[in-house]
C-alpha cells in the first residue's frame, strides 16, 4: 500500500515545485509596468520593463498597459438643446500616464475603463450634446468634439490622458428633420466657401493693382528724370546701344523729321 502511495506523493510534490517556480517570477515586457501587492497592501513602487521576482502564493503583481486604448460607444435616445432627440456613435482614445498607474490601483475599485472612463465619457457627451441645437451639432463637429474632450479631461482628474474623441455619426430620429438639417449645413457651407473665394480675388485684384501702381510710378519717375537731365538721357542711349554704326540720321526740330540714309 505504502510503495503505490509514493509515486503520487513524488507527483504531487513535482507539481507543487513546478507551479512554485513559474509563480515565483513575473515578465513585464515593452510598454509595460507591475504592480507589487503582499497580501492586499499595494507597494509604491512601480516595476519596470524586465523579470521581477515575488513569493508564490504571497505577492501578487498586476501588469498595467501604457499604450493607447480605443473603446467605441454608441449612446441612444439623448437630446439636442432645441429637444431634438438624438443617437450619437463615437470613439475614445486613451492612455494612463506612468505617474498615475499606483495612484489608480490604492483609489480605484476595479478597471479604470469600466468604473471611470466609460461613465464619465457618456455623462459628459450627453451634457455638451444638450448645449448645441441638433443644425449646430452638424456644422461645427470640430467644436463639440473640442469641448466634450476638455470636459472629459477635466472630469477624468488625470487618471487618464484623453488622446483624442471622434464623433463618426449624429443619428437624428426624425430623418427629415435630418435632411432638411444636413441641407442647410450644406447650403451654409457653400456659401462661406463662395464668400472665401470672392476674398481671394479681391486679394488678387488688389495685388494687381498695386503692381499696376507702382510699374506706373516707377516710369513717371524716371521720365521725369530723363526730361530734366541731357547727361541722364546721353548715358541711357550709351547703354542701349548694340556697338553697331548707325545707318539713318534724323534731320528736324522734333516736330517734322527726316529721316535720311547715311549710305
Amino acid at each position: 500500500m505504502i510503495p503505490d502511495m509514493l509515486p503520487k506523493k513524488i507527483i504531487a510534490l513535482s507539481v507543487i515545485s513546478i507551479v512554485s517556480f513559474f509563480s515565483s517570477f513575473t515578465i513585464i515586457k515593452t510598454s509595460q509596468v507591475g504592480v507589487k501587492s503582499r497580501f492586499g497592501l499595494i507597494s509604491d513602487n512601480i516595476l519596470t520593463e524586465g523579470v521581477h521576482l515575488k513569493i508564490p502564493f504571497v505577492d501578487n503583481i498586476s501588469v498595467v498597459s501604457l499604450k493607447q486604448h480605443q473603446e467605441n460607444f454608441t449612446i441612444n435616445h439623448t437630446q439636442t438643446k432645441d429637444l431634438q432627440p438624438v443617437s450619437v456613435t463615437y470613439k475614445v482614445i486613451y492612455s494612463i500616464p506612468v505617474n498615475k498607474v499606483i495612484y489608480n490601483r490604492k483609489n480605484l475599485n476595479g478597471d479604470i475603463f469600466d468604473v471611470l472612463i466609460k461613465p464619465r465619457a457618456n455623462e459628459t457627451i450627453m451634457n455638451v450634446l444638450a448645449d448645441y441645437p441638433a443644425e449646430d451639432l452638424i456644422g461645427n463637429r470640430d467644436v463639440v468634439i473640442k469641448k466634450v474632450k476638455d470636459k472629459l479631461s477635466v472630469r477624468l482628474n488625470d487618471h487618464a490622458s484623453i488622446d483624442d474623441i471622434s464623433i463618426t455619426e449624429f443619428d437624428f430620429e426624425d430623418e427629415q428633420f435630418e435632411r432638411a438639417v444636413q441641407r442647410k449645413v450644406v447650403a451654409k457651407q457653400d456659401a462661406q466657401s463662395a464668400e472665401i473665394k470672392k476674398q481671394q480675388s479681391q486679394a488678387e485684384a488688389d495685388q494687381i493693382l498695386i503692381k499696376a501702381r507702382a510699374e506706373a510710378q516707377a516710369i513717371r519717375i524716371k521720365s521725369d528724370a530723363l526730361s530734366g537731365n541731357q547727361k541722364l538721357v546721353d548715358l541711357t542711349i550709351a547703354e542701349r546701344w548694340d556697338g553697331k554704326s548707325p545707318t539713318t540720321v534724323v534731320i528736324g526740330d522734333g516736330k517734322a523729321n527726316i529721316l535720311l540714309p547715311l549710305k
